[in-house]
């Protein structure tokens, strides 16, 4: 019988190797996430990457952050940061140049899509056991820490 990835992507042929399945299913469950958590943002006007930023700022105080702390703290690719800062602050929802803060309009703003956001984050994974997120969060850690590490 074959597995869920391969039925969800119409695999005829089983997967080749454990790992190969395991790669698969992240990117899949990654485009199952990010369209479901987009969804919460679109009527905002924003992409995952800006509320990223967004909450970098926000957890960053009166003080702000340098942008390069800003791109060391991003979970998205910070290839886009110039280009998505351009669009936050062109809708007043940060500012500043070297040193970024988030506005008031900002925080308002947040403060509108953290309910939604954190709800929809819940209803994907709460009913999951505590214990399978552990491990899921280890396995998902040592992948990125390397070999050996």
């Amino acid at each position: 019988m074959p597995h869920s990835i391969e039925r969800e992507i119409h695999i005829s042929k089983p997967i080749a190797s454990p790992a190969r399945e395991l790669i698969l299913n992240i990117f899949r469950t990654d485009q199952h996430l990010t369209a479901r958590l987009q969804e919460v943002l679109r009527a905002a006007d924003l992409r995952l990457d800006e509320y990223n930023v967004m909450r970098i700022l926000r957890g960053a105080g009166e003080a702000g952050h340098l942008r390069t702390d800003v791109e060391s703290r991003m979970v998205h690719d910070p290839e886009r940061l110039l280009a998505l800062l351009h669009k936050l602050k062109s809708r007043g929802l940060i500012e500043g140049s070297l040193r970024l803060n988030i506005t008031a309009a900002g925080r308002e703003l947040l403060s509108r899509l953290d309910g939604p956001f954190e709800k929809t984050i819940d209803d994907a994974i709460s009913w999951i056991p505590e214990e399978k997120i552990r491990v899921a969060i280890e396995v998902l850690e040592s992948i990125r820490a390397g070999q050996g590490a």
